[in-house]
């Protein structure tokens, strides 16, 4: 009788998020609607210098010509600011002409999209303000496989002030060794000396479920028709179920605007808002992204490590309620 030790190791990873490399607000120089320099001086540059982590700052553009409206743009770092700065028009006119994107504080006050309304309408640079998104993501530890149930699970974790979109990729290789991004359980094998085969894996038949947790779900909030905070885990109730993973790979990585994908399925999710400030210290909010996975079938397959790699992509959502 021949025993199959078959050990799996599910890797999450972050992929992408949109957050602010850097950030601008705009001048009123040339009489155009912004701050004065004062303002960006001793609000904006030294507030976010001193509690931000910011170092260093350009004054630019984005329409080319002289007198045209100047935006004071923040860095984090030398390398954040040549990376800006390398995709700018350096040539046309005095300033750098570049993308900006707006955001950061004044006078200790968040202030995303200023000036929504006429300048006239603001009785002081505090006031017309939108409070930006803020987005985070990270892995919550290693993942788990419990032995009892064969399940395999891994956490991201999330921290937004709004709604936000997911949808998911992975990294896995064909029997052939293409690598491909649909989530099966692989491992190259190996020769009788333990040595890897080139262009030879084993891949074993793998099903995933997911569920956010910790969060609201805006498909409960604008639609009547139910909605649950798990994707094929095996039942539809929201809140604690019975783990059964039964979607397919192929499934688990449909884009967000296919109707069958997690990302559509449970829909965009903003973080249960915390516990407000805790000695002095504003709490996140964070939600929770768990990814379930299950392998069944091919007895043939080697024994050894198998493993797939799982890729979280998380948007801030535009249109809010």
């Amino acid at each position: 009788m021949l025993t199959v030790k078959v050990f799996f190791l599910l890797t999450l990873s972050t992929l992408s998020f949109n957050t602010l490399a850097y950030i601008c607000q705009p001048s009123d120089a040339y009489n155009f609607d912004g701050y004065p320099v004062d303002v960006l001086t001793n609000g904006y540059v030294a507030y976010n210098y001193a509690n931000n982590g910011y170092t260093s700052y350009q004054i630019v553009q984005t329409t080319p010509g002289d007198f045209q409206q100047e935006f004071w743009c923040l860095y984090e770092s030398e390398a954040l600011e040549l990376t800006h700065m390398q995709s700018c028009d350096n040539k046309t006119s005095a300033r750098a002409i570049c993308p900006v994107q707006i955001g950061g504080f004044i006078d200790g006050l968040t202030n995303y999209k200023p000036y929504l309304n006429p300048l006239g309408e603001c009785s002081t640079s505090g006031l017309c303000i939108d409070i930006p998104q803020t987005l985070a993501i990270g892995v919550d530890g290693e993942s788990t496989y419990d032995a009892n149930t064969g399940i395999s699970s891994g956490v991201f974790n999330v921290g937004s002030n709004g709604w936000v979109d997911f949808e998911f990729i992975a990294q896995s290789y064909t029997e052939n060794g293409t690598q491909v991004t649909t989530p099966y359980f692989y491992k190259q094998e190996v020769n009788a000396a333990g040595d890897e085969i080139p262009g030879r894996y084993d891949q074993l038949i793998t099903t995933l479920g997911v569920r956010v947790s910790d969060a609201d779900l805006l498909k409960q909030l604008t639609s009547s028709t139910p909605s649950y905070n798990s994707w094929k885990l095996g039942s539809d109730h929201y809140g604690l179920e019975e783990v059964q993973p039964m979607g397919t790979p192929e499934d688990f990585i449909l884009p967000i605007t296919d109707p069958n994908s997690p990302g559509a399925t449970i829909g965009a999710f903003s973080p249960t808002i915390g516990g407000g400030w805790v000695g002095g210290v504003q709490q996140d909010n964070i939600a929770q992204v768990k990814v379930y996975t299950y392998s069944t079938g091919n007895y043939t397959a080697q024994s050894g490590n198998y493993k797939l790699t799982v890729y979280l992509t998380v948007t801030a959502r535009e249109s809010q309620l």
